[in-house]
């Protein structure tokens, strides 16, 4: 169980307190990732977990996937198989259909409804991750905080501006698109051309929590109070960005 839990994103929905940002709406995936990966596509499915064919699968077979990533992952923390067996079809789309689909169902409907209201919509996609530096240094140097936007193509640049202004005011080292981009969920919903921007938040998780024994740690607060300063000038930014709408209805990102 805790090669399974060291692969979820333990403890992010409470660093963001909704009491932050109270015009702010907020969803969260109450289903382990092990189980069903709502930043993957509900198509990446890896073949040979299961039992029968998978047909129309074949054009997710991206790299991640054949890692054993997919949507269905294969491998748990530490690459680590999760199953003894194949699991059958009906058993994948089943996890889809209540988990997956919900998800981003309600995921679009308030992206929707923002974009009616206000003209633009904006979704900050939260994550955490294994200390990047732990493995991967000097090829990315010790990194705390990964802000993910496909390398621009899913947010306005001043979005990402202001949240790398941001968790450095706060003192947190931080890095663009890697070693991650954004998945699946960023490439869905951000479309800055229809003012629809979407960037993904990866925080290091030993900050706030002992990796080894998946409970917070005494600097769980004060993360999270930095976390809420952080939302508070993502508000700043997004009062200014909706002005700067409003004075030019015709500009388009």
């Amino acid at each position: 169980m805790r090669d399974l839990r060291r692969c979820e994103d333990a403890y992010v929905d409470q660093l963001f307190p909704t009491t932050a940002l109270k015009e702010a709406c907020f969803v969260t995936a109450l289903f382990p990732r092990t189980w069903a990966d709502a930043n993957r596509h509900p198509q990446a499915l890896d073949p040979e977990m299961f039992l029968e064919a998978l047909p129309g699968h074949e054009q997710q077979l991206s790299a991640q996937v054949q890692a054993g990533f997919g949507v269905i992952p294969k491998l748990a923390a530490q690459n680590y198989p999760i199953y003894s067996h194949r699991l059958s079809r009906e058993q994948a789309t089943t996890r889809i259909k209540q988990a997956h689909a919900p998800y981003h169902q309600e995921l679009t409907r308030r992206l929707s409804l923002a974009k009616q209201s206000f003209g633009f919509a904006v979704l900050v996609d939260c994550h955490s991750m294994p200390r990047v530096g732990q493995q991967m240094e000097p090829t990315y140097g010790i990194t705390e905080i990964v802000l993910g936007d496909r390398y621009g193509a899913s947010c306005n640049i001043s979005l990402r501006n202001c949240l790398d202004t941001a968790f450095t005011k706060q003192g947190f080292s931080v890095s663009h698109n890697r070693p991650y981009a954004g998945g699946y969920s960023i490439r869905r919903y951000g479309r800055p051309r229809l003012n629809l921007h979407a960037i993904q938040i990866e925080i290091a998780r030993d900050l706030y929590m002992d990796e080894s024994t998946l409970k917070t740690h005494e600097h769980f607060s004060d993360i999270a109070g930095q976390m809420t300063q952080v939302m508070r000038e993502l508000k700043k930014f997004v009062r200014q960005f909706a002005h700067e709408l409003k004075a030019d209805e015709t500009v388009s990102f």
